[in-house]
């Protein structure tokens, strides 16, 4: 008997990561908050989605299980997300969004001093619009372009090897080595006046070092 329910218990471990692992939680928790916008708000529902909603929804899939997407990066090479059982910082870009054009020197330092990371750029431009930006970035950080553009204005924002997301430009989403999403950071800060008061590049340049830094040092922590 005892080694009955060993048997029985051990099994429905291995089923019980079998499913986590096949399951893309995120995608399928992205489907379902997409589908309450739409009864909250009716057919333009994507133009009225607050900003605090978002942030909701962010919070509700930290600890998600995110998929294994496939992507071709800006060079032609093949790759998957969660391949080299490492954790992943993972960013959308668009080229006419300033906090990403200013986070590029964070992440190409970072990069350097977190080798264990897998970093990856998720552009929301095509290749022929990312040829500036592909001579800034390490080549240690996968730069991965869209095959389309998709609608900023539209309720998904980014969409890129079947990954979408819904977050404005610039958003970090930090994955664990099992490909668990432990947080997502929306925006980042940028260089200039704000009511009275100047932001310089040095300081933006600092302030994303430290913000991801954190985050980074929790996911070689773990």
């Amino acid at each position: 008997m005892k080694y009955q329910y060993f048997f029985l218990a051990f099994t429905a471990f291995l089923l019980s990561n079998c499913t986590t692992k096949k399951d893309d939680n995120y995608s399928y928790k992205l489907e379902s908050f997409a589908t309450s916008m739409r009864d909250k708000y009716g057919v333009d529902f994507h133009k009225r989605v607050e900003f605090h909603e978002l942030n909701s929804f962010s919070d509700s899939i930290n600890g998600s299980y995110i998929g294994n997407y496939k992507f071709e990066d800006y060079y032609g090479n093949e790759l998957e997300l969660l391949t080299d059982s490492k954790p992943i910082l993972l960013e959308s870009f668009a080229s006419w969004c300033a906090p990403c054009i200013t986070s590029i020197p964070a992440l190409n330092q970072l990069s350097k001093d977190y080798p264990d990371v897998r970093f990856i750029i998720l552009a929301h431009d095509t290749p022929n619009k990312l040829e500036k930006y592909a001579k800034q970035i390490n080549p240690n950080i996968h730069l991965v372009p869209s095959e389309n553009q998709v609608n900023a204005n539209q309720f998904i924002k980014l969409e890129v090897g079947e990954f979408q997301s819904v977050f404005p430009y610039p958003t970090t989403f930090t994955i664990d080595a099992n490909g668990i999403i432990q947080n997502v950071l929306i925006g980042a800060p940028r260089a200039g006046n704000f009511g009275g008061m100047t932001i310089s590049e040095k300081e933006v340049h600092e302030a994303n070092i430290l913000r991801l830094s954190r985050e980074l040092d929790k996911l070689v922590s773990r």
